[in-house]
C-alpha cells in the first residue's frame, strides 16, 4: 500500500514543481530563517497552533535563547518535550521543539538521527494540539529524508492516521466520482489543501475499491491512475439481496 500511495502522490505534484523530496527538504526554509511568511502551513491557514507559534515567534519568544546549539542540549529538549507529551502538555512539547527545529543554529545538526526524531515528534505534539496543518510539514520532511530510516514507517502510519479521521474526504471523492463517473486520481484530488486531504482520499479509493464501488485501471505503465465509478451495488448488499429474493 505504501508504494501504491507514494506513487499517486507523485502524480498529484505539479511537473513544475520540485520534486517530493525537494519539496519536502525546503520545507526547512522555516519561518526562523525565512520569515514569518513561511510558517507551518498556508498562508491563509487557521491552524490554531501556527498561529500560536507565529505569535511567539513575533513576540520573540521562540528567537530570544542565545545558549550554546549542541547536540546534547538538543537531546535533552526532545527528552523533554517527549515528557511534556506524557504529561499531556502538548503545547509546551510544541513549542520545545520548534525552538529547535525551526533555529539556523540547529541546522548544523540535521543530519543526526535524534535532530530527524525532533521533527517526528513535533509532529505527533502538534496534531495532539490540534495543529494538523503544522504536523503536515513536518510529517513530510522525515518522510523526505530516506524511505530506509527507521522514522519513515512511524511518519507514514502518523499520516495514515490523521487522514482516517479525516471521514468528510472520503465523502466528497465518493460524491464526485459519482458525478464524473470517470477520473484520474489527480483530478480527484486537485483541490486538496494538502497531503492529509490527499491520503484521505487514497483510502476512501482503497475502501471502495474493496466494496466493488469502483475500477481502476492505468492505461501505460507509471501513467494516471483512472478511476470508474461502477453501478454494481457494494460487495456486502449482493448477498443481502439474495437473501430477499429467496
Amino acid at each position: 500500500m505504501i508504494a501504491l500511495l507514494v506513487a499517486l502522490l507523485v502524480q498529484v505534484v505539479d511537473p513544475a514543481t520540485p520534486d517530493a523530496r525537494t519539496a519536502a527538504g525546503s520545507a526547512r526554509q522555516s519561518p526562523s530563517r525565512g520569515g514569518a511568511g513561511t510558517l507551518p502551513g498556508s498562508p491563509n491557514s487557521i491552524d490554531p497552533m501556527a498561529r500560536y507559534l507565529s505569535d511567539l515567534e513575533q513576540a520573540g519568544v521562540l528567537g530570544g535563547d542565545q545558549q550554546p546549539a549542541t547536540l546534547e542540549r538538543l537531546r535533552g529538549e526532545l527528552a523533554a518535550a517527549e515528557d511534556d507529551l506524557v504529561t499531556g502538555n502538548a503545547e509546551i512539547a510544541s513549542v520545545r521543539l520548534y525552538r529547535i527545529v525551526e533555529s539556523p543554529r540547529y541546522a548544523q545538526f540535521e543530519y543526526a538521527p535524534d535532530y530527524a526524531t525532533a521533527e517526528l515528534t513535533l509532529a505527533r505534539a502538534l496534531i495532539r494540539a490540534g495543529g494538523y496543518k503544522s504536523a503536515e510539514r513536518y510529517l513530510l520532511r522525515v518522510l523526505g529524508r530516506d524511505a530506509k530510516s527507521p522514522l519513515f514507517a512511524p511518519a507514514y502510519r502518523m499520516m495514515v492516521d490523521v487522514a482516517l479521521e479525516t471521514k468528510e474526504q472520503a465523502e466528497i471523492l465518493a460524491a464526485r466520482l459519482h458525478d464524473l463517473r470517470r477520473a484520474t486520481f489527480r483530478q480527484l484530488t486537485a483541490d486538496c489543501a494538502g497531503t492529509f486531504e490527499v491520503v484521505a482520499r487514497f483510502l476512501a479509493v482503497l475502501e471502495l475499491f474493496r466494496d466493488s464501488r469502483i475500477t481502476l485501471d492505468q492505461l501505460v505503465p507509471l501513467g494516471d491512475l483512472y478511476i470508474s465509478w461502477s453501478d454494481a451495488p457494494p460487495s456486502g448488499d449482493e448477498s443481502h439481496a439474495d437473501e430477499e429474493d429467496d
